[in-house]
């Protein structure tokens, strides 16, 4: 089942081929996460992603598979997403989220995100999201420093709305390194009011599959 819900997603892009129009680009990637604290049954996740971009609107699928498969998950996505002349990027978006093996699609988000450099080396985000069923809401901001070509150190603080129990407050710190044009490897730490600090690692590959 696992591997044909991927098999299905990344086959999905195919049939757009003698039909694509000037201007579209698809891309794609995949992710290992790993964690040693955190929730017992995503500490590890396996991510794959599709995405179709053309005139600023995209489409985009995701999946990921957990250490427990009961919480694997798909992701559908559709947004919009562009400049302006000031330098301000933004991105809307809206995400239904369908978890095969723990009762299919279940519920979905709205999400914000506005993205402005602050000099050479430094970039100001702020994004949040608003999920449709239980009406909560969360909210971050991230400063990323390009302390070269390679690497690239983050912070982030955000705070997340629970339904019938206190907000979380949570911070990150991390540190990338561009292995190549393709890849990377990042090092997380988290830590929130209600979980304890711990740390996660990724490993990235990311490439235009189409156009571009």
């Amino acid at each position: 089942m696992r591997l044909a819900v991927l098999s299905t997603i990344l086959l999905a892009a195919f049939p757009l081929q003698p039909v694509l129009a000037d201007g579209l680009t698809v891309l794609g990637g995949v992710a290992l996460s790993f964690a040693p604290g955190g929730d017992r049954a995503t500490r590890d996740d396996f991510n794959a992603y599709l995405e179709a971009d053309l005139a600023n609107f995209y489409l985009g699928a995701s999946t990921d598979f957990y250490n427990d498969k009961v919480s694997d998950e798909v992701d559908l996505s559709l947004g919009y997403r562009n400049t302006t002349a000031g330098g301000l990027s933004y991105d809307v978006s809206y995400t239904r989220n369908i978890y095969p093996h723990d009762g299919g699609d279940c519920c979905g988000d709205y999400a914000l995100s506005l993205s402005m450099p602050l000099n050479d080396k430094l970039t100001g985000t702020i994004d949040g999201n608003y999920y449709t069923t239980d009406q909560t809401s969360d909210a971050h901001a991230t400063l990323d420093f390009a302390l070269n070509d390679k690497v690239t150190l983050t912070s982030k603080i955000g705070v997340v709305q629970n339904a019938g129990a206190p907000d979380t407050k949570e911070w990150e710190l991390a540190g990338s390194y561009a292995l190549g044009t393709q890849t990377a490897v990042k090092l997380h730490y988290y830590k929130g009011t209600d979980y304890k600090g711990y740390l996660g690692l990724d490993l990235t590959w990311d490439t235009t599959l189409l156009g571009g």
